[in-house]
């Protein structure tokens, strides 16, 4: 007969056994949630399709350790993005890099005219160099730098009154909402006139501006079908605006090693292709809906493309020089983007 007891240290036994089994659901369902700030517009597709297509893929790479919940509204405007993410407002976002507080000097290397074919191809390219440069990332500061990319090739839309003018683009005023459009209106010889961006139907209307140099696909998502008139393309675009996602870095250390690792793989390389995916993506769409509604669609003349060549060597120069002890590497760098986006 057992005595008292072993009777009851067995009873003891089974009760923990049956409690150790009731919490494993509990601990295998803890999780931590990055709190991520939506960026541009709600329908706009750097929040819908990149930064959730992210979340989905961060989601499953942890296996629901992790899990990205997007605010309902943004944490800051677009110059004080970074600086809401350093200070931990957010723990992830996206930014532009041309609206930074902040001046990016070297990753502005994107902006130029003329070398973006599309954005996958540059988005790759972007990220290389990134990687490869420790000084391109090191100008975002105290952040975990997820990942880079760059919209398409940036187009001239024209109003009825761009249309008609845009044979001397000194006759003209060219909105533009960020400092590589201005550089184009600029280098056109057009009146660069400033209004927020993204831009808005009424920038337009007669008596605003003669045309907009932005991405092509803001034709349909920014409601501009009824202004626009005509569409000036440049291979390799007019400019190009980098991207980038960073987190928060006291929020990314609290997360578990393998959680760090299988947010990684899903971003850099793969960040940017999904980005440039969603991006050309959106860019085909409004292509086709331009050309449905007939309008117009032209190419740069040649002795305008001359004139854009010759500003955007001087504009060369002028970035080499405000490369300052970077300047080497920012050389070294945009030749090889540039030789990377053209053989990819």
């Amino acid at each position: 007969m057992q005595s008292l007891r072993q009777q009851m240290l067995r009873r003891l036994l089974g009760t923990l056994a049956i409690t150790s089994i009731c919490c494993l659901p509990m601990m295998a369902s803890a999780q931590t949630i990055l709190k991520a700030s939506p960026f541009g517009p709600p329908n706009h597709l750097l929040t819908q399709k990149i930064l959730l297509g992210w979340a989905a893929s961060v989601n499953t790479a942890t296996e629901g350790r992790v899990k990205v919940e997007l605010l309902p509204a943004p944490i800051a405007p677009p110059p004080a993005i970074l600086d809401a993410i350093t200070n931990g407002a957010a723990d992830v976002s996206l930014m532009s890099n041309g609206a930074l507080t902040r001046k990016l000097t070297l990753n502005s290397m994107v902006e130029f005219a003329g070398q973006t074919p599309n954005s996958e191809k540059a988005s790759a390219a972007y990220q290389a160099i990134v990687q490869k440069y420790p000084a391109f990332a090191a100008e975002y500061g105290n952040v975990q730098l997820l990942g880079v990319f760059t919209h398409g090739p940036g187009v001239l839309l024209l109003g009825s009154s761009g249309v008609a003018g845009q044979d001397d683009f000194s006759k003209l005023t060219i909105n533009a909402g960020g400092a590589g459009g201005r550089a184009v209106a600029m280098d056109l010889g057009a009146r660069p006139s400033m209004s927020p961006h993204p831009p808005r139907l009424e920038v337009l209307a007669p008596g605003q501006a003669d045309a907009t140099v932005t991405t092509i696909d803001s034709y349909g998502l920014f409601n501009l079908s009824e202004a626009v008139k005509g569409v000036v393309t440049l291979p390799g675009g007019f400019y190009t605006a980098g991207f980038a996602m960073a987190a928060n870095s006291a929020k990314w250390k609290t997360l578990e090693p393998r959680d760090q690792a299988a947010i990684l793989k899903v971003s850099g390389p793969v960040l940017a292709q999904l980005a440039g995916k969603a991006w050309d993506q959106g860019d085909g769409d409004a292509t086709a809906k331009i050309r449905s509604a007939g309008v117009p669609m032209s190419t740069l003349s040649a002795a305008q493309v001359a004139r854009l060549t010759a500003a955007g060597e001087q504009r060369k120069k002028a970035w080499l020089e405000s490369a300052g002890p970077n300047a080497r590497d920012a050389e070294a760098a945009l030749a090889e983007y540039r030789a990377d986006v053209s053989r990819r």
